[in-house]
């Protein structure tokens, strides 16, 4: 047998390998974008105006084009009946709305369009961001062929992506933004950087100003202040056009956040609510334990506030900072001190982006555990836990014994919690291995030349 042909025999089974894989990533991009069409807009365009997250947003940014109040329940309740002509109670929890005036500037655009053009604009506005954000972050990441088609394919699989597509939530927007943000901070673009961080606080502030707060630490003054400096321009343009038509919303704004706060059965965290376990921060479960809904609040924070305090100091002693590191760890530590829910966390898909493009194989055990930390993410768990438990398909001893309501159903919690440990184990695993290294002195170029 001469040379060649031992050659050509040695080279088949990794080229037969390199066939397998593509063909089973092929099969996974498939399955997990079928899952992403159908679990996602396909269902938020079959989805009724009566329970959608797009109209609750939707109708506040169209009274506030048409120079009304947009947090007077009354003028929410005839939109919403001249709209979709059902009616409609002015003491419905929806009729109350909490967004920002900012929001209501930036989402403008769309309301300013009829419904049954809104809602497919909007449907193709979210995927168009999200394939945006995954060719994006490939590119920012340097991912190259089976890691760049496995974190498409993973990104496509995250439950809370479909659950948000689904019902029209803003946060998908931000999510994809957040992505965004990484990518123009990481090629160095400071405009658009700064556009999409406003464009994230103005729509959603709960995962904006954490964000912002963090590039601030990291001294990008200019993004920062294009962010600051938009918000503030959106709020004030807002205001002005309302009190302008002696308009008076402010009463409104607070009364509305009131009954958000202590009178709105469904997004309320405490035990009164049937379906608590699809909202993922702390207070969830630590209503269980604390029957003191200010005293919930408080342990909540002074935990999340805790870990803060952790990152703080571990991220002032990195020598370089791996920002998409730390921007996972403020994004999922967001999402545990006060309300959020099921789709929020779509924000995964920072540190799932980290956990495949980073090649240390120091940090290669932690990796794997941010793995299985992000796995129940892939079904909505409490939605289904909560289905089985609501159809009386468990004892009774089971759903109402404490280790049900304090770690089975907000497992997704706990896990968001225990992510954001691992990822600060991650931090501190490389402050460790740059302490091992000779640190290089950095001359000045007068000094140099």
């Amino acid at each position: 047998m001469d040379a060649s042909a031992i050659t050509s025999e040695r080279q088949a089974p990794p080229q037969r390998r390199q066939i397998v894989s593509r063909i089973l990533l092929g099969v996974l991009i498939f399955a997990a974008g079928s899952e992403f069409i159908v679990r996602g807009p396909i269902r938020f365009l079959n989805q009724s105006s009566d329970w959608n997250d797009l109209v609750p947003v939707y109708i506040p940014a169209r009274a506030w084009l048409h120079g009304q109040n947009p947090y007077d329940p009354n003028v929410y309740t005839a939109q919403v009946m001249d709209l979709f002509h059902k009616p409609w109670n002015p003491a419905a929890p929806r009729s109350h709305a909490v967004y920002p005036l900012s929001t209501f500037v930036w989402i403008s655009p769309l309301a300013a369009l009829p419904w049954g053009l809104a809602q497919p604009v909007w449907t193709l506005t979210l995927v168009a961001l999200i394939a945006a954000m995954i060719i994006s972050m490939i590119r920012a990441a340097g991912l190259e062929s089976e890691r760049a088609w496995i974190f498409a394919a993973c990104t496509l699989a995250l439950a809370p992506l479909h659950t948000g597509l689904a019902t029209g939530n803003i946060s998908m927007a931000a999510a994809a933004l957040a992505g965004l943000l990484f990518c123009e901070m990481h090629a160095g673009h400071k405009w658009a950087a700064g556009i999409c961080l406003a464009a994230i606080v103005g729509l959603k502030p709960q995962i904006g100003l954490p964000l912002l707060i963090y590039y601030a630490f990291r001294s990008f003054w200019l993004p920062c202040g294009i962010a600051t400096g938009g918000t503030l321009l959106s709020f004030a343009i807002g205001a002005l056009r309302l009190s302008r038509l002696g308009t008076v919303w402010t009463y409104d704004f607070f009364r509305n956040t009131r009954v958000f706060v202590g009178s709105n059965l469904f997004d309320d965290f405490s035990q009164r609510n049937p379906i608590r376990f699809t909202l993922i921060d702390l207070q969830v479960p630590f209503s269980y334990l604390v029957q003191d809904r200010t005293l919930t609040i408080v342990v909540a924070l002074a935990v999340t506030l805790t870990v803060a305090i952790l990152w703080l100091v571990l991220f002032r002693k990195e020598r370089n900072h791996d920002d998409l590191l730390n921007i996972s760890t403020i994004a999922i530590l967001s999402l545990l001190p006060v309300y959020h829910r099921f789709y929020d966390a779509s924000l995964l898909v920072l540190p799932l982006c980290w956990t495949i493009c980073t090649h240390s194989t120091a940090l290669a055990h932690l990796r794997r555990i941010c793995w299985v930390l992000m796995v129940p993410f892939l079904i909505p768990g409490a939605s289904l836990l909560q289905q089985v438990s609501s159809e009386g398909l468990l004892a009774r001893y089971v759903v109402n014994s404490w280790y049900w309501n304090f770690f089975v159903m907000p497992h997704e919690t706990w896990a968001l919690l225990a992510l954001v440990v691992t990822l600060l184990r991650a931090m501190r695993r490389r402050i460790r291995e740059q302490a091992s290294l000779p640190e290089i002195p950095v001359f000045s170029r007068e000094v140099a030349n």
